[in-house]
């Protein structure tokens, strides 16, 4: 009896390592079509399993993904000729994705897993194919991953690189690498390309170190949560037949954003940045150190998904009336959460000097007498229920610049484009007038090298760094 105890444990054992791969199978064939159905909830696209074979140690899905009929069908109501739709709407593109069953994975090298994954483009599909010849690469996509026994599913791939001449120009592209997770919902992915360059008779474009950061959280039937960052070493452009000077250089672009859980999670708020170190045109204009910071707060997030599958998904041919009565309810939820938009940073600088500013914009749904955004239609109702706070600051030169390049455009206009110029020292004095009278009036603070100025709007009430501005005199209201 002891002889057989470790016989029976090691037929055991065998037995399930020969059924392991057929109950994996089994599951990643569950796990896939789980996917692709939380994929195809997205209103502006379509994800479909076409065909799933199931071997022993093996098996191949093919997937097709593609724009939904829903947005094509919008799409052919703003383009009657149906032109681009039809064109679209053929773009669906084939996948094939080969799966090695665990738990013992060969493919790639010995290990311990669920499964090992390679999807690519079906090289068999003729558009697929003529785009590779197209665009000179030996294949447009692969991704490689494994997946663990509770560890999530962790992936490579890339879009080779690849280079073509035409007739009229040529391109260099270094291909894209990425790399990431995924698990439970959570994908984390990170991308690099090296450089593009598009070469023509009359465009020479280089973009130089692109990467990109991706942290996001899946959740049903509201907004996900998580970071994305895009950042562009450089960017330059120029045209060869004017030499070789840029007409148009970029360094050190990003843009991220931002979604986070507000509180009891009902809510988002949402952050956007954009950051530019320098950006020149020509030899016209240039900007550096700018910043632009776009947040809104407390915004519901079920109302915003809602809202995002909406702007795709609308009937197509709806008139303004169908839209505003689908889109109203939304807004009534997202105003019933007292969202605030803010600006901040808002700073650049130019040759002349630096500017900085920042804006807050509330509201409070509790003087709305219904709880409606149509209550917002009602001027008086707006003024007690948004509040905002606007502050500037600019250096004196600059601020001159900008008021000289102003009123320069408006004498102009009023005197006609045969009229002389007015000679540059009496446009510097009607420009000091006008700084010297916005100060006088409190309008504008003076710190000795800057401008600076508050707005401030609240119960219905507008002050200028603390002064009372009549905004019925002005007309707003």
């Amino acid at each position: 009896m002891l002889k057989r105890g470790p016989i029976i444990v090691i037929g055991i054992v065998v037995v399930l390592l020969l059924a392991a791969p057929l109950a994996i199978g089994m599951f990643i064939e569950g796990g896939l079509r789980d996917q692709i159905e939380i994929y195809d909830r997205n209103a502006a696209w379509s994800a479909s399993v076409e065909n799933y074979e199931q071997g022993w140690l093996d098996s191949r899905a093919n997937v097709n993904i593609g724009l939904s009929p829903a947005y094509l069908e919008q799409m052919a109501a703003v383009d009657p000729s149906m032109s681009i739709a039809t064109m679209l709407g053929d773009l669906s593109i084939p996948i094939i994705v080969d799966f090695s069953h665990g738990p013992l994975l060969l493919d790639g090298g010995f290990g311990v897993g669920s499964a090992t994954v390679r999807a690519y483009v079906d090289p068999e599909s003729p558009m697929v194919a003529l785009a590779e010849q197209v665009l000179g690469m030996p294949y447009l996509f692969e991704l490689r991953g494994r997946g663990g026994f509770g560890t999530g599913f962790r992936f490579e791939g890339e879009i080779p690189p690849a280079e073509n001449a035409f007739p009229d120009g040529s391109y260099t592209f270094s291909g894209l690498q990425f790399s990431g997770t995924s698990d439970d919902g959570n994908l984390v992915l990170d991308a690099v390309i090296d450089s593009l360059s598009l070469q023509s008779a009359f465009l020479s474009a280089i973009l130089e170190s692109m990467t990109v950061a991706y942290d996001y959280r899946y959740r049903p039937d509201r907004i996900g949560l998580g970071d994305f960052e895009l950042a562009i070493a450089s960017i330059v452009a120029s045209n060869p037949l004017l030499g070789s000077e840029p007409l148009l250089s970029a360094d050190g672009v990003r843009i991220g954003s931002t979604v986070t859980e507000h509180e009891g999670g009902a809510h988002v708020d949402m952050h956007v940045t954009i950051d530019l170190d320098g950006l020149s045109v020509i030899d016209a204009f240039s900007v550096s150190d700018t910043a632009l910071g776009v947040s809104f707060e407390h915004f519901d997030s079920a109302a915003m998904f809602d809202l995002k599958n909406l702007t795709t998904t609308m009937p197509p041919g709806a008139d303004e009336a169908q839209v505003l009565a689908l889109m109203r309810p939304i807004f009534d939820r997202i105003v019933a959460g007292d969202p605030a938009l803010s600006l901040e940073p808002m700073r650049f600088s130019m040759p002349a000097g630096d500017f900085d500013g920042k804006l807050d914009v509330a509201l409070d749904s509790s003087v709305l007498p219904n709880g409606s955004v149509a209550d917002l239609e009602n001027p008086q109702i707006a003024m007690e229920a948004i509040s905002a706070n606007l502050e500037l600051t600019c250096s004196k030169t600059l601020a001159k610049d900008l008021m000289t390049l102003s009123l320069s455009q408006q004498m102009a206009a009023q005197m006609g484009p045969d009229a002389p110029p007015l000679p540059p020292e009496q446009v510097e004095a009607m420009v000091d007038q006008q700084f010297a009278a916005l100060v006088a009036q409190g309008m504008l603070t003076d710190n000795g090298d800057t401008y600076s100025t508050t707005i401030v709007f609240a119960d219905g009430v507008a002050t200028v760094n603390g002064t009372a501005l009549p905004l019925g005199a002005m007309g707003l209201f």
